[in-house]
């Protein structure tokens, strides 16, 4: 059966869209068909689908981006590059050396550009230059204000410039946390612990004076083993993965005191991402992709996800147009591979019953 998603971005001809069969093949920065800058900006997804999901096998990768299409960027960690995949045929269309590997990535779509691992790269003109703000020690990357990105390191917060990919300032941050997630309308911070059995979320807010103000320090009781943080694109909802209790919760932005509510993910989540909109949220354990109604709170699809030799899966987000759900798990005893899996969302929301 085929599936067709019709929507407004570029999508790859059937000539220039490799066999799914046809076997992976690194280009290793030759020039392809393709420009990565056809697949970066885009409110909704145009791909055709011989089947609701699949599988690619990848390097092992960092932090990853979704674009249109069923394509992503990423960083690789073995060599460090970018590296630019096409999941639905199988292909790496391309990768670009930086300076160290990027553990960590932030997406500027409105600027063009990809930054991490010491580099930021123009998805127009696909240059890499190196970036003197962004160190190797960065445990979160996200974009901030005014043409600021914002990267966490032990012990400073750095404000870096979006432009050229230099330090502006840095900023002690005064809380603990190897997490980050930030509203750049509000101005706030967020910045949480990894792995405690009463993890620590800080509220904060940079002054006029260059000064971390903490609004709010709180201990998030009832979750064991915290994973991931992310934020709502409306950036009301502060969603905390807790493994060791088995659920996801949601706290207000405004009030980290104030539970919205919760999402039975399954045993030991991992990670969890909205779509686009903020209407849906998807979840991964080691096992298992669960999508909800991220204001309801009522789970509106499960699948299995793919396995591979020790399966290690710790990232799950959606395509820019919000209708491909991707998920990444390290393998191998060493974590010297990975496998990117994909869903159809559409495909997934019409084949399980209502809950």
């Amino acid at each position: 059966m085929w599936l067709f998603i019709m929507l407004a971005c570029r999508s790859p001809s059937d000539d220039e869209r490799p066999d799914p069969g046809d076997e992976v093949v690194d280009t290793g920065g030759l020039e392809t068909a393709l420009k990565v800058a056809d697949f970066y900006d885009c409110d909704t997804d145009t791909v055709n689908l011989d089947a609701p999901s699949g599988v690619m096998e990848t390097p092992p990768l960092g932090e990853i981006a979704g674009l249109c299409d069923g394509q992503v960027v990423a960083g690789t960690l073995d060599d460090p590059a970018f590296i630019w995949l096409d999941v639905i045929s199988q292909q790496i269309l391309n990768r670009w050396p930086v300076q160290a590997a990027p553990n960590v990535v932030a997406l500027d779509v409105s600027g063009g550009a990809l930054f991490g691992g010491g580099s930021r790269m123009d998805l127009e003109t696909e240059a890499v230059d190196p970036a003197s703000g962004l160190t190797d020690d960065l445990t979160g990357l996200v974009l901030g204000t005014d043409g600021e990105l914002l990267a966490l390191r032990p012990g400073d917060l750095d404000i870096v410039a979006r432009a050229d990919g230099r330090l502006v300032r840095s900023i002690a941050t005064g809380a603990a946390g190897t997490l980050l997630a930030a509203d750049p309308d509000q101005q706030r911070v967020f910045i949480a612990e990894r792995g405690e059995t009463r993890p620590r979320i800080s509220r904060l807010t940079i002054t006029d004076d260059d000064i971390l103000d903490q609004k709010q320090l709180i201990n998030v009781e009832g979750c064991a083993n915290g994973q991931s943080m992310t934020l709502s694109p409306d950036g009301t909802q502060l969603v905390f993965v807790c493994a060791g209790d088995d659920l996801i919760i949601d706290r207000s932005s405004e009030d980290l005191l104030e539970e919205q509510g919760r999402w039975g993910a399954g045993a030991v989540p991992r990670a969890a991402a909205f779509n686009p909109d903020g209407s849906v949220m998807a979840s991964i354990n080691a096992t298992q992709l669960h999508v909800f109604d991220a204001k309801t709170y009522r789970r509106q699809a499960l699948a299995t996800l793919p396995e591979c030799d020790f399966p290690d899966y710790r990232q799950v987000g959606f395509s820019r147009g919000g209708d491909l759900i991707w998920a990444y798990s390290a393998c191998g005893f060493d974590q010297d591979s990975g496998i990117v899996a994909w869903f159809s969302l559409p495909e997934l929301l019409a084949a399980s019953p209502e809950e």
